[in-house]
């Protein structure tokens, strides 16, 4: 893979944390519920730009493709729920048309879309997801954009928690400027490298991990845009739903060992809103300026 930055493709990476991944890397390292925390390969800083970047790992598409996550379907109703908050953001910009979901996943955000009245289809590179969304009576095509079945254009182009996993960043946001409608909308979600809880936790912050390859603040997700040809029309924080068991497991990987103590699956039942301020959830449209 090329020394050069993702972004604005400048030589000028500083090696700014070592990676510490401990054993060979495997379709698990990638799961979507992975909880090692801090564990990462080799980050880099653009010190022209200021992106963050992990360009020595291997293609990572692969592992994606064969990926399975046993504790996924745990998390669903919780994620559903934030599928149905994230189109109600997009409903003043957009409440009908055609909405394609990239990194669809089992087609939570495709299903909650289709029930508003949106012709809505995803697609997805884990054959373990895609045939999941297809099981439940969902349009998610197995594979990443560009697609050769993929050729409509799109009002309304949805990204979550996508563009921290790829390597190249800007290609995948031109491909989706070409399947977008003049007059569409794009949303992505990212993680922000630059928020408080980052800042606090530093290297041991929960975003730092195998499956995240590129780490974005406000100015790098911009430029990032700007290159792909669009323009950011606003900048809010999400806020997350998680199960109560599930968030309860997941802080305790902040305590120390004798701390821990044994969780009750009937937690599960309860929902408990999350939002600490440390995503990116940013809406886009086509720069019509620079055509």
């Amino acid at each position: 893979m090329i020394n050069t930055c993702w972004i604005c493709s400048q030589n000028k990476l500083k090696l700014v944390k070592p990676g510490n991944i401990d054993s060979s890397l495997t379709s698990q390292s990638f799961e979507i519920t992975d909880k090692e925390y801090g564990v990462t390969g080799d980050i880099f800083l653009c010190n022209s730009c200021g992106f963050l970047q992990c360009h020595k790992l291997p293609n990572v598409l692969k592992y994606y493709e064969e990926m399975e996550d046993n504790n996924y379907h745990k998390t669903s109703a919780q994620r559903s729920l934030q599928m149905k908050k994230i189109l109600k953001s997009i409903a003043p910009y957009k409440n009908h048309g055609k909405l394609l979901d990239i990194g669809a996943g089992s087609g939570l955000l495709v299903h909650e879309a289709v029930t508003l009245g949106f012709k809505a289809k995803g697609i997805e590179p884990s054959i373990w997801l895609q045939k999941i969304a297809v099981n439940n009576g969902l349009t998610v095509i197995l594979g990443t954009l560009p697609h050769p079945s993929i050729k409509q254009k799109f009002d309304v182009i949805t990204l979550v928690d996508i563009i921290e996993h790829v390597s190249n960043p800007v290609e995948i946001l031109k491909d989706v400027y070409s399947a977008m409608d003049e007059n569409g909308i794009g949303l992505l979600i990212t993680p922000d490298v630059n928020s408080l809880m980052a800042k606090i936790l530093k290297w041991k912050w929960w975003h730092y991990r195998i499956a995240h390859i590129g780490y974005y603040n406000k100015e790098t997700i911009e430029l990032c845009l700007i290159n792909a040809g669009f323009k950011i029309i606003s900048i809010s924080r999400p806020t997350w739903y998680f199960s109560a068991d599930y968030l309860i497991k997941r802080m305790m990987k902040y305590l120390p060992s004798f701390m821990h103590f044994s969780v009750s699956s009937k937690l599960s039942k309860f929902t408990v809103p999350l939002n600490l301020y440390d995503s990116l959830q940013v809406f886009f449209v086509k720069n019509k300026e620079t055509l």
